[in-house]
């Protein structure tokens, strides 16, 4: 097994395996106020289903 050379200086990028997921998001205030007016028992429910929904519609879409 060769070591990779590296043709940047610097720090080098972690492995897929050690990065970890973020598990925070950033909302803008107007996109905060609507997911809660959608609220269906918690804001990231609301968040799932808004995500659900923009899937169905990529795939009808394509």
């Amino acid at each position: 097994m060769t070591k990779a050379v590296r043709a940047k200086p610097g720090r080098k990028p972690k492995p897929e395996e050690d990065k970890a997921v973020k598990k925070t998001v950033s909302l803008k205030p107007a996109t905060y106020e609507g997911l809660l007016a959608l609220d269906q028992g918690g804001l990231s429910q609301s968040i799932e289903a808004l995500y659900e929904a923009s899937l169905k519609r990529r795939k009808r879409a394509t």
